[in-house]
């Protein structure tokens, strides 16, 4: 308040200023964003976004955003599946635009990127006694920004090659490979037997070991263009004489750049897959000479050293995309 007096008056004039209340120090904001993956079961693949400030221009369709001079940017890695948040530089009170894409500078291979870009304007008010509010309006009203990238790999060739106990390759031998058919698939159901009101197995395809022609290898059995996932293997014909397998396998595959597959036995103890020089065998065994492994986490060997898969234990193999073998 201050008191003023005029030469012509001995009147005194009082004045008060009154000061708005403004916050200390700006507000701490942040802006969530998803990678969804399709195609693909899981992975461990990251994906890069970038945000940049930007300024809006014009009204309702006629609405323009340039970046803003100066103005914030920043990246943020997420792996797929996951969500993280670009932390912002605080900001004062006021309307904030801000435009999101993902980095695809650099794509990753066998993957489709969303190219979607979207603008999140931050809202920022602040009240002497409430504090700040903070409104982060996504597009559509969602609670963040979510970017769905496909894997579009031609997928994984599955091969094995069926021998008899001998060795010797075997053609026309039937197998049935099924696959989960529920969306949330969990591991759990992995382990369901085949007809189980629990169970979620579907049969996708079938195969029959090859006869010899001047393309294939005779015994060779074949299941293409795979995606990464879980798999039910299961042999439904075989030559008269010899033992129909009473179990079946799980077949585990990542096809990825470096494909992966896991075979454990499943239900049983059916015959092994042996791994050889980079290719799976399968061996069929007369009626009532089928050999069991020993104990559930044993691996078998042959005279050649070739790992075999016995009882409920697990063989791994890696990098056998495609191997052919010569006649």
């Amino acid at each position: 308040m201050t008191r003023e007096a005029t030469e012509e008056s001995d009147e005194l004039l009082f004045s008060n200023t009154y000061e708005t209340p403004v916050p200390s120090e700006p507000a701490p904001v942040q802006i969530a964003v998803k990678k969804d993956i399709k195609g693909i079961a899981s992975t461990a693949e990251e994906f890069t976004f970038t945000l940049t400030q930007v300024d809006r221009t014009g009204e309702d369709e006629e609405v323009t955003y340039t970046e803003t001079q100066g103005g914030q940017s920043g990246s943020l890695t997420v792996a797929g599946g996951a969500s993280d948040s670009f932390d912002l530089e605080p900001l004062w009170p006021g309307a904030w635009y801000f435009l999101i894409t993902e980095d695809r500078d650099d794509p990753l291979e066998d993957w489709d990127y969303d190219e979607s870009e979207y603008v999140v304007e931050v809202v920022v008010t602040w009240d002497p006694e409430e504090g700040y509010e903070i409104d982060v309006r996504y597009p559509g009203g969602a609670s963040l920004l979510t970017f769905a990238n496909t894997f579009i790999s031609t997928g994984f060739d599955f091969v094995f090659h069926k021998t008899d106990e001998r060795g010797l390759p075997m053609a026309g031998v039937e197998f049935q490979l099924y696959t989960c058919n529920d969306p949330a698939h969990t591991a759990a159901q992995d382990h369901t037997p085949l007809g189980d009101e629990e169970g979620c197995w579907e049969l996708p395809q079938t195969a029959i070991s090859e006869a010899q022609n001047v393309e294939t290898v005779e015994g060779r059995v074949l299941f293409e263009g795979l995606p990464s996932g879980t798999y039910l293997l299961a042999e439904t014909a075989t030559h008269p004489g010899y033992q129909l397998p009473h179990a079946q396998w799980l077949v585990r595959i990542e096809a990825g750049g470096d494909p992966e597959v896991e075979i454990e036995a499943f239900g049983g103890t059916p015959p092994g897959f042996m791994l050889d020089d980079g290719a799976l065998y399968l061996a069929n065994y007369p009626v009532l000479t089928l050999p069991r492994a020993g104990s559930v986490t044993m691996l078998l060997f042959s005279a050649g050293g070739a790992a075999m898969l016995g009882g409920a234990g697990v063989l791994t193999a890696t990098g056998i995309r495609k191997r052919k073998l010569k006649a």
